[in-house]
């Protein structure tokens, strides 16, 4: 597997937020009733627990 975002491709202007807010629609079970802002936040809280590692190179694969 390899990383798509800067490895194989530039992406000047990514937008993640924008990424939550396209596949929201398609979620099935939301039982916390998360809006996509919610997850958006979380999802940066969840990547900013490894940057460290990442600004050292280590890639973190989060499947």
């Amino acid at each position: 597997m390899s990383d798509y975002g800067h490895t194989l491709l530039c992406e000047p202007g990514f937008d993640a937020l924008c990424c939550e807010e396209a596949a929201f629609p398609y979620i099935v079970d939301n039982p916390q009733r998360l809006t996509a802002e919610q997850i958006y936040a979380e999802v940066q809280k969840l990547f900013g627990r490894f940057q460290k590692a990442r600004d050292n190179g280590i890639e973190v694969d989060f499947d």
